[in-house]
């Protein structure tokens, strides 16, 4: 019987050995996988913005969206008049684009956009 108690507690110590040292990591995101980069040179209209148009900005900015008052800019034509204020609107730190009940925009995506815009906004 001492014998079965000790076999069954040294067994209990081993398996605490090997699942208690898996908790004490202090690793963050940033030092397992490095910084991730945001590359914002020679962005393109069609390959790098529509993109971020398509997975952010169409669900309200399309005709018949249902969105109310929802600005249409589901093309270059249409968006171009807007660029000036679109920095200005997906950093509104009040009522920014996409709105908060959307999922949000992650800063790069925000610095490629601004980055197209700066460099002229061009429909390439």
């Amino acid at each position: 019987m001492k014998k079965t108690i000790f076999a069954f507690g040294v067994s209990v110590c081993f398996l605490l050995s090997l699942v208690i040292p898996s908790g004490c990591f202090y690793d963050n995101e940033e030092d397992l996988y490095g910084v991730a980069s945001c590359d914002t040179t020679a962005l393109s209209y069609k390959s790098d913005i529509v993109p971020i148009l398509n997975a952010y900005c169409y669900t309200c900015h399309v005709p018949n969206s249902g969105q109310a008052g929802a600005t249409v800019f589901n093309t270059y034509a249409q968006l171009d008049p807007l660029v000036p204020n679109v920095v200005i609107r997906i950093n509104d730190p009040i009522s920014p684009m996409p709105p908060t009940t959307a999922v949000p925009l992650p800063d790069c995506e925000r610095q490629k956009i601004k980055a197209w815009i700066n460099a002229g906004a061009l429909d390439n």
